[in-house]
């Protein structure tokens, strides 16, 4: 007829006597499991190596996902890429300051005289062509502005007309009429007119009177007080839009 058997443990070591007849301890810092024998010696049962690990379990269902955690820190700047292709610069600006050194005569009464300019100081987007035409590289509206010196070496007034043209063409309603006095006297015809251009597009001043004596006169070699030189004509153009 079978016994139950008593289970009892130590941390401190099991000894002979410890457990009774019969009696089972298992010092568990070791996990060896000790009885006593009939004849009262203290039996070592097992040796506490674990067994065989068994096949895991099913996989239960997932948790809920938690809260995101805080965001890392910054990482390091990556390496600078090459710099693109530069750009329209749209505050760009074109003009042209130009002169005249000579003294343009009127060789006719029947047609009118294209004032022409032999000298260029400073230029861009805008170049003369051909002595008298102005010509632009680029699209857009430009502020054309002269200074002419008239003269008439005869006696008697005389008119002389100036107008604007465009690729040969003149600008309606541009031409206005300057009186000269003669003798000598001489008058300064300046103002100014504002054309919209196309790239390759250019424009021209021509002048005309009835009298061969009129001309556009450029002076040098003053001396008392020493000046600038007075070119005939003088012409800055500029774009505006």
């Amino acid at each position: 007829m079978a016994n139950f058997q008593r289970l009892k443990r130590t941390a401190s070591g099991v000894f002979t006597g410890d457990p009774a007849i019969g009696e089972l301890m298992l010092d568990t810092p070791s996990g060896y499991l000790y009885t006593t024998r009939d004849d009262g010696a203290l039996v070592l049962i097992n040796n506490g190596i674990p067994g065989p690990t068994g096949p895991s379990g099913a996989v239960g269902p997932s948790g809920a996902v938690g809260p995101s955690g805080a965001t890392g820190p910054v990482g390091p700047s990556g390496a600078v890429g090459p710099s693109g292709a530069a750009g329209t610069d749209a505050t760009q600006r074109y003009f042209l300051n130009a002169f005249d050194t000579t003294t343009q005569t009127n060789p006719s009464a029947a047609s009118g005289n294209a004032f022409k300019y032999n000298t260029t100081i400073d230029s861009r987007g805008v170049a003369v062509v051909s002595g008298s035409m102005i010509q632009v590289a680029n699209s857009g509206v430009y502020n054309i502005q002269f200074s002419a010196q008239l003269e008439k070496s005869s006696a008697n007034k005389e008119d002389v007309d100036i107008w604007l043209s465009k690729n040969g063409v003149g600008v309606p309603w541009s031409a206005t009429t300057i009186v000269v006095e003669g003798s000598s006297d001489r008058q300064v015809a300046a103002w100014n007119f504002f054309l919209s251009m196309d790239s390759n597009e250019y424009a021209e001043l021509y002048w005309h009177s009835d009298d061969l004596n009129v001309a556009a006169i450029a002076a040098s070699g003053h001396a008392v007080p020493a000046h600038p030189d007075i070119p005939s004509i003088i012409l800055t153009v500029n774009n505006v839009d």
